[in-house]
């Protein structure tokens, strides 16, 4: 698993986001192939502030994501949000395992 932190600033009405976000942003993410969820963020003190989390089923979905995807996603978001930053993390298969108490399996 693989997951995308995308920080962004506001420059649009947050509902105005939110709508686009639906009808647009979300729909086109779920279209690119190894896409698995996303979760939206606010910063409690400066709501302008979010960050959108993206999981990808493997390195590969989240490569062609970087390549081919994400610079249209860009020009989408665009109108509604400046990126602050991007970040890219894979999860490490043995923290199940971890949380749970037990320790992980080879």
């Amino acid at each position: 698993m693989f997951a995308r932190f995308l920080e962004f600033s506001l420059t649009t009405e947050k509902e105005e986001f939110l709508n686009a976000l639906h009808a647009q942003l979300l729909p086109f993410l779920r279209q690119q192939p190894g896409f698995a969820s996303a979760q939206l963020f606010f910063a409690e003190i400066r709501p302008e502030i979010g960050v959108l989390i993206s999981l990808w089923d493997n390195k590969l979905s989240a490569d062609r994501y970087e390549r081919e995807g994400y610079p249209r996603w860009f020009e989408l978001i665009k109108p509604f949000a400046t990126v602050r930053s991007v970040g890219r993390y894979h999860a490490d298969p043995s923290l199940p395992a971890r949380l749970n108490g037990s320790s992980p399996t080879t």
